[in-house]
């Protein structure tokens, strides 16, 4: 939006019917210059993407498959605030298990083994999207992960390790 010309580096494609909003780039850069506090939001949101891309490629580059997936799981399971429960808690997956599978970086069947293996050590149990996180301290321990990472208010989610969720 910044750049002239504009660049755009990835593409996108719905998994579901949506709704998209396109606003002309003159016309927001224009409100931008009006608004002090809409261009230092944009700019934050910007940083953030930033940062939690960069945390992404050094998740996917310097951990294992089952590190990458508990952190997955972890990050559903401590939301935006940090406020993480050491106890049994119920996540959803946001998206199918073969996208979940490209987002870490490994096949669909080494996700699936991934997760029978947490389920055999009786560290996750459900199927399909609803799982329950039995225990994530022993989680951490198992995948070689330090628990502490997720219990403050800097966890992986907000450096966006894994993250799916929206800003």
């Amino acid at each position: 939006m910044f750049l002239k010309p504009p660049l755009h580096p990835l593409t996108a494609r719905a998994s579901k019917k949506t709704q998209l909003y396109a606003y002309p780039r003159e016309a927001l850069l224009a409100l931008c210059n009006t608004s002090p506090e809409l261009m230092q939001t944009l700019l934050a949101a910007l940083v953030r993407r930033l940062y939690r891309a960069v945390s992404r490629i050094e998740c996917l580059s310097l951990n294992n498959a089952s590190q990458r997936l508990a952190t997955y799981l972890l990050e559903l399971h401590c939301p935006h605030d940090g406020h993480c429960v050491n106890g049994p808690v119920n996540i959803n997956l946001p998206i199918n298990i073969t996208m979940l599978a490209g987002h870490l970086a490994m096949t669909p069947e080494t996700l699936s083994r991934q997760l029978q293996k947490f389920r055999q050590q009786g560290l996750l149990r459900g199927k399909g999207r609803a799982l329950t996180l039995l225990d994530p301290a022993r989680l951490c321990e198992y995948v070689g992960l330090n628990a502490s990472d997720f219990s403050g208010k800097t966890t992986p989610l907000t450096a966006g390790c894994c993250n799916l969720a929206p800003d």
